[in-house]
């Protein structure tokens, strides 16, 4: 008997793949390219390729044998097998059969099931796949005596029943192919780290202590991060027969920068709660809502960025701890194809660097959870009334919130500050830049809603009005990820004179946010995700030596 191929089962899809760098478990891997999109690799260089399998309408009313199968610049396919040409290698970060837990493609993300992880074969196993489901496998393969310039492609096929393990001897049909993932090989063997977002993982924790460094539990997608060490140094004067001075003191030691993160669903709590306030939770799964109350009584929390680099033998990582953010924005741009990022201003009391080869000294675990949902698109974000309704001409928006906190010294005898001082103020602030089809902007800036010509209402009071900025995934049900800024009540502060161009008339308005007695709260923030409330309690392991 030989391999026999079936004719095409077109309603089973092979609909998308990513390839991914062999460091991390089957839900946290480091992409080493884009989804659907081809890698480089090296001969023996380790490469997780995921494969995303559709049932588009075949009812096949049996159990699913998917066999990995692959080319060589347009050949012949042939089986992965563990002494191939592209070959099955073992992964040191999951074994065959681990489920693929979390659906990590982004092609398909409704009725997902669980695959598996194969590092000692070509057969995934039995998957049962009705109709209108999905689900991904991920197999570990390297490549063996191949030239620079080279493509391999791959595909899976159906096999009629559990494979035998024999790789010239079995019955399969092809499916309808999206995509075939793609490695080109390269001339030599690539470096274990290609690029500069693997150098450094940023991982945190947040507790209510601020006096201790905890080890991180999740970690961050950080764009940018300049946080770094403050001293205060005194020089003596010159003395004793001296022309220089003769001594240096320190008389303060803490941190502070900048934190730009891009904001995903599940870990964008973490962020938030850097502006010293817990969240209230609801729902009961797999949705939860995450609500963010600022300006109603004292924050509490604080939290320990974790910088850890791969660069360097020893390695060098860095530890800041007592963190709290004194300012923090968002701006939601239509014209924009970027992701929505946080950007932070941090004050911190611990700083500390170690050279610790494992990531447990500094984390909770050795395999650091990154967010299993990506970030919010840009494009996805809207501008509403706390009711929903959408404010269809409004471009860009802007929020802000300025915390006016700082560190609390204390004459004690010691460098380190005592704490973090308690909100001086909180002033919510931001801009709104519409497309100029209507005078409500302008009538509410004046404050009166009278005929032309327009003119200031002689009148002490003024008007108010409330903001929804929404970022979501465009999805639905339970796979839905929100995340809402209401600002209850604001004032519009100043509207710009109309800009021309030649696409659109655009206005500029300025505006500030009041106290809303009724919401108990100047800004109100609400995150949807899968993540239940307890995600969030305050972490409990603590980096050894880092304390005050």
């Amino acid at each position: 008997m030989a391999r026999i191929y079936l004719a095409p089962q077109d309603d089973l899809r092979q609909t998308a793949y990513r390839v991914y760098y062999d460091d991390a478990s089957l839900q946290t891997a480091t992409p080493k390219s884009n989804e659907n999109t081809a890698a480089m690799t090296a001969n023996s260089a380790p490469n997780r390729v995921r494969i995303e399998v559709k049932n588009d309408a075949l009812d096949v009313g049996y159990t699913l044998h998917l066999l990995l199968e692959y080319r060589v610049n347009s050949g012949g396919w042939e089986p992965c097998t563990t002494s191939s040409a592209v070959r099955i290698r073992n992964s040191a970060h999951y074994n065959t059969g681990d489920a693929t837990l979390t659906n990590r493609l982004m092609t398909n993300t409704a009725n997902y099931v669980q695959g598996v992880g194969v590092d000692t074969q070509a057969s995934a196993g039995a998957i049962n796949l009705d109709v209108g489901e999905h689900t991904e496998c991920e197999w570990c393969v390297e490549c063996v005596g191949l030239q620079a310039g080279d493509v391999v492609q791959f595909r899976v096929v159906n096999l009629t029943a559990a494979w035998s393990g024999d790789p010239n001897n079995y019955t399969a049909a092809p499916l309808t192919y999206d995509y075939y993932p793609t490695l080109t090989l390269t001339g030599g063997s690539l470096m274990a780290i290609e690029t500069v977002s693997n150098l450094t993982r940023y991982g945190i924790a947040v507790a209510s202590d601020e006096t201790k460094a905890y080890k991180a539990v999740a970690l961050l997608d950080v764009v940018s991060c300049d946080v770094q060490p403050r001293t205060e140094r005194i020089i003596t004067s010159a003395g004793r027969g001296s022309l220089s001075p003769r001594r240096a003191l320190t008389s303060r030691v803490w941190c502070e920068g900048n934190l730009t993160c891009e904001l995903t669903p599940n870990h964008a709590p973490y962020l938030l709660m850097l502006a010293g306030y817990a969240p209230t939770t609801a729902g009961t799964g797999p949705t939860y809502t995450h609500t963010f109350n600022l300006g109603d009584g004292l924050p509490a929390k604080s939290g320990t960025l974790v910088a850890y680099h791969n660069n360097g033998s020893p390695p060098t990582h860095e530890v800041y701890a007592g963190l709290v953010a004194r300012s923090m924005s968002l701006e939601y741009n239509a014209e924009s194809a970027d992701t929505l990022q946080l950007s932070m201003d941090l004050i911190g009391l611990i700083y500390g660097v170690s050279q610790t080869t494992t990531l447990t000294d500094l984390f909770t675990s050795a395999t650091p959870p990154a967010d299993a949902d990506p970030p919010f698109a840009q494009p996805v974000c809207s501008v509403q009334l706390p009711d929903g309704t959408a404010i269809n001409r409004i471009v860009r928006a802007a929020v802000s919130a300025e915390l006016q906190r700082d560190v609390r010294w204390t004459l004690r005898g010691r460098v380190f500050g005592r704490g973090q001082q308690p909100i001086r103020a909180l002033r919510v602030t931001g801009s709104l830049t519409a497309v100029f089809d209507s005078d409500a902007d302008l009538k509410r800036a004046l404050n009166q809603t009278a005929s032309p010509p327009y003119m200031h209402l002689d009148a002490p009071s003024a008007p108010t009005t409330s903001l929804r900025l929404r970022a979501n995934n465009g999805l639905s049900g339970n796979s839905a990820r929100q995340i809402d800024v209401i600002v209850p009540a604001i004032v519009i502060t100043g509207v710009s004179t109309p800009k021309r161009r030649d696409e659109a008339v655009l206005v500029e308005m300025e505006w500030e946010a009041i106290y809303d007695a009724a919401q108990a709260a100047t800004l109100i923030i609400e995150v949807l995700n899968a993540a239940a409330g307890t995600t969030y309690a305050d972490a409990t392991a603590t980096i050894s030596g880092m304390s005050l």
